[in-house]
């Protein structure tokens, strides 16, 4: 399912998803304090959005969004098209009573199916340590040598800022 969130968030939620507050874009007069800055990815808005359903009893959600972030660099502002995955809950559910918990490998195969439709498929995955990710469970998504992603399970720390108790994988 596809979601859209907000392009502009509190510094709070941004800090919250790991993001380094000196490369915020910052909004110079805010309407709110959920509104002082540009997303530098789309974490933080994905975060919210599983929580919001996680509240309404929710609990099994495949999303995506693609949307524009923002970042400053060198003293230039610039934005870039992204693309965000989730998974949460239960993969898979059969009548029979059987189940299997979303996991790593069930984002994994999900990336790989979207870049093999793009005509990619010499996406290289290698371990990576991300401030939001888990140790464990992180990976660089690599094509042609061209870092152009990271996956991995959320931070026990980061889902508790946005007050999620479910384990969340991320791309």
């Amino acid at each position: 399912v596809e979601i859209i969130t907000y392009s502009l968030l509190s510094r709070r939620a941004a800090t919250s998803a790991g993001e380094p507050v000196d490369a915020l874009v910052s909004v110079a007069n805010p309407l709110t304090s959920e509104q002082e800055a540009m997303r530098l990815d789309l974490i933080p808005g994905m975060l919210e959005a599983i929580r919001w359903n996680l509240n309404r009893k929710t609990k099994d959600l495949k999303i995506f969004e693609i949307g524009n972030v923002y970042f400053k660099r060198d003293g230039k502002f610039g934005e870039r098209k992204s693309l965000s995955v989730a998974v949460t809950g239960q993969s898979f559910t059969s009548w029979a009573g059987g189940n299997r918990q979303a996991d790593f490998f069930e984002l994994k195969g999900i990336v790989e199916a979207m870049l093999a439709e793009l005509g990619i498929y010499a996406a290289e995955f290698s371990r990576a340590k991300e401030s939001c990710f888990s140790a464990a469970e992180c990976a660089r998504i690599s094509v042609a040598g061209e870092p152009i992603g990271v996956i991995g399970k959320v931070l026990a720390k980061v889902l508790r800022a946005f007050d999620i108790k479910d384990k969340v994988y991320l791309a």
